[in-house]
Formats: C-alpha cells, sequence, structure tokens
C-alpha cells in the first residue's frame, strides 16, 4: 500500500477520497462539499482527550449499567442545600 495511508482505516481513506474527488468536479453542490469536509475532519486533541474522560463510547460492564440504574432508581441522599452545610469539627 501507499506508506501515509498504513495508519488510517479504510473508512477514512473513502471519505477522504470522496471529498478530493468532490473538490476536483466543479458541478458539484457546496452543501455536499460541507457534509463532505466535515465527515472527513478529523478530531482534535481535546476533542479525544475529553471522549476518553468521560468514557464516551466505552462499552459498559454489566456491573456499570447496575449502578447507573441503581443510581438513577434510587435517590441515595437528600438535596443539599447551603444553609445546612456544617463544617467539620476538629
Amino acid at each position: 500500500g501507499v506508506p501515509w495511508s498504513r495508519g488510517t482505516s479504510s473508512i477514512v481513506r473513502r471519505r477522504r477520497r470522496a471529498l478530493f474527488q468532490a473538490l476536483t468536479d466543479p458541478s458539484t453542490n457546496p452543501a455536499r462539499l460541507q457534509k463532505l469536509r466535515e465527515k472527513a475532519a478529523r478530531p482534535g486533541n481535546d476533542l479525544l482527550r475529553y471522549i476518553a474522560e468521560t468514557r464516551v463510547a466505552r462499552v459498559q460492564t454489566q456491573e456499570d449499567r447496575k449502578k447507573l440504574w441503581y443510581d438513577l432508581r434510587y435517590n441515595r441522599y437528600a438535596p443539599l442545600f447551603l444553609g445546612q452545610i456544617k463544617p467539620r469539627m476538629k
């Protein structure tokens, strides 16, 4: 294969190819060009870091699902109001 395509997946190569073909074709609709540009865009480092930190699209274990269901089903604590919070006793 081509050396620059070693680390890219086939869907990414296909999207880039579609974008470059559309850019060379003068009859392409500008809205389609915009859509192809968005599909071929690479996520930035800050977005990738956010996805990793917030566990977006991460596989959930059965334990995680049970904990989430329990947290949503039962309110563990009464709501805290600012006047009720007391400083820790030393």
